[in-house]
Order: structure tokens, then sequence, then C-alpha cells
């Protein structure tokens, strides 16, 4: 993980205060988000889906088997190029 927030220096950092809904069921942002501490709450409806990434780790190996991803990376913003297309090397890079 301190790699991945090495390349994010200069980046807006952003601090939550806790019972933020940071995006609702059925929303999109374009954003992606970098847990770098604490924890956070997902929920579908009124029901707790899963509270840190660990746990979420498990959900989807539990739900994707072999599908399921190796790691989670919560980033703030995705880059983009003048269209608005996503630079998928530069994100993988970081």
């Amino acid at each position: 993980m301190t790699s991945i927030l090495d390349n994010c220096v200069g980046a807006p950092r952003k601090d939550f205060a806790a019972g933020t809904i940071l995006l609702s069921e059925g929303e999109t942002s374009g954003r992606l988000y970098i847990l770098a501490e604490g924890s956070v709450e997902v929920l579908r409806g009124d029901t707790q889906v899963e509270r840190d990434v660990s746990q979420l780790m498990d959900l989807c190996r539990r739900v994707l088997g072999i599908r399921a991803p190796r790691q989670i990376f919560v980033i703030d913003r995705i880059p983009r190029n003048a269209a608005g297309k996503a630079l998928r090397r530069e994100l993988a890079a970081s």
C-alpha cells in the first residue's frame, strides 16, 4: 500500500468524518478512493455488507471464487485523457 500512496504525492487528500456517505447505492462518481487509515462500511439498503477492505476481500473470494481480485485499491481519482477516457496504463502503474 505504501507504494500506491507514494504515487499519489501531490494528489488532494480528503478526510471524511465518521458517518459520511461517499456514494449511495446506484450512484456513480467516476472516482476511486484510497483508504489510507480507518475503516469503511458498505451497506445495501439498511443491511451492512462489509466494514473494511479485508472483509471486502473475503466477500469477493466467497462470491467470485477464483475470479476474485488479488488486491483492492481505493483511489481518489481515475486518471483521464482530454476526451475523458480512463488512462488504464497510468492507473495500473499507480
